[in-house]
């Protein structure tokens, strides 16, 4: 299990809420998988999965134009990569059903992205935004 904490805090208050929200989704499948539920779960995550693409991606690409975020260009490439990522597993299950390895895979994939974009590359927006709100420049907030 993944806590939510220190890592990917950004204080960013709707960038922090997702992020908790994701870290709750990636355990919720990932004690399904320790149970032998993967097989019911993986909807439920995928789902959660897709609308957080869908909904909070936009918000925060809106929210780093905002901000005149100047490694805006990089972390969409993130964004567009994760999407292509998630769309390959989406397509997967669609086409060819459950498999045992499913959950395992979008799993780690999410893993991942905790790990390398969401406790990195958001990190950085924080700290960019958080410091141009100390300096009283920007729209920041």
């Amino acid at each position: 299990m993944i806590k939510k904490g220190n890592g990917f805090i950004t204080g960013i208050e709707f960038m922090d809420q997702q992020h908790d929200f994701f870290v709750t989704a990636m355990n919720r499948l990932l004690e399904a998988m320790k149970n032998g539920e993967g097989k019911e779960e993986i909807r439920k995550t995928m789902r959660f999965v897709e609308l957080h693409i869908l909904k909070y991606f936009p918000r925060e690409e809106e929210f780093m134009r905002e901000n005149s975020y100047h490694d805006i260009e990089f972390h969409i490439i993130q964004h567009k990569k994760f999407r292509a990522d998630f769309d390959e597993i989406k397509d997967i299950y669609f086409s060819k059903g459950y498999s045992v390895s499913l959950p395992l895979t979008l799993q780690r994939k999410m893993q991942d992205w905790l790990a390398n974009h969401i406790s990195k590359t958001d990190s950085i927006l924080g700290d960019y935004v958080n410091s141009v709100k100390k300096t009283g420049g920007g729209t920041a907030g």
